[in-house]
């Protein structure tokens, strides 16, 4: 079950330079989302973000700007209260023991080279955003907020379980649905299973949808620690 996810800071929810307000409203309106799912939102940063005004209101740190959004959040910063410097595996792993989640109750959602080497030195599902601009080509893109809130409504709390599973040493099968486009047990799964045999037999579905979804269902069951 995902309880929590580590935010990068730099090109996520904000880059260097004049804030696109429209762009971060929407970043706001997903973290929110993400409260209400009870997925708990932190923040990891190698230093310390500041906010200026132009019109002299005093600066402000990006944790203060973050919290008269949210209200209290937890911001880990390089090298102050004992918090590793990313990307080294410790920066998750403090994390992860200071807020009581594995590595499969969590995303990392980041956008830079730096990000995708500390989602993949902590074994952590890298959740790769691009509206600020493409830092990585590592992983799933998202687009948008919105795009991400997609993906954890539907593939990351809203399945827990597969379809059917066959366990029989040295056996064992996994599946999603029933992927059946004649089966009349089945008939609201029709489309569902047409559009994956269209996507594995013809690249003529969605790819990117049965990617995250199966790359969703691998990690959070748990099956990503025993594949090679």
């Amino acid at each position: 079950m995902l309880k929590g996810a580590i935010f990068s800071l730099h090109d996520v929810l904000a880059k260097a330079g004049p804030i696109d307000a429209d762009l971060f409203t929407e970043t706001i309106k997903l973290l929110r989302y993400l409260k209400s799912r009870n997925v708990e939102p932190v923040f990891i940063s190698n230093r310390v973000w500041t906010v200026t005004y132009k019109d002299g209101s005093p600066p402000k740190s990006f944790k203060e700007v973050l919290e008269a959004q949210l209200g209290p959040v937890s911001y880990y910063i390089g090298g102050q209260n004992g918090m590793p410097f990313k990307p080294l595996t410790a920066a998750t792993t403090h994390i992860l023991a200071d807020k009581g989640w594995t590595s499969r109750e969590v995303i990392y959602v980041g956008n830079t080279d730096s990000d995708m080497r500390t989602a993949q030195n902590g074994n952590i599902l890298f959740v790769n955003v691009v509206w600020h601009g493409e830092g990585s080509s590592y992983g799933f893109q998202f687009e948008s907020p919105l795009d991400v809130a997609r993906f954890v409504d539907c593939l990351c709390v809203g399945l827990n379980s597969w379809f059917w599973t066959i366990e029989d040493d040295p056996l064992r099968v996994y599946a999603l649905a029933p992927f059946s486009t004649l089966s009349s047990q089945y008939l609201q799964a029709h489309a569902y299973s047409a559009s994956a045999r269209a996507t594995a037999k013809d690249g003529a579905g969605d790819a990117a949808f049965w990617g995250r979804l199966l790359a969703a269902r691998v990690y959070f069951s748990g099956l990503v620690d025993e594949i090679d």
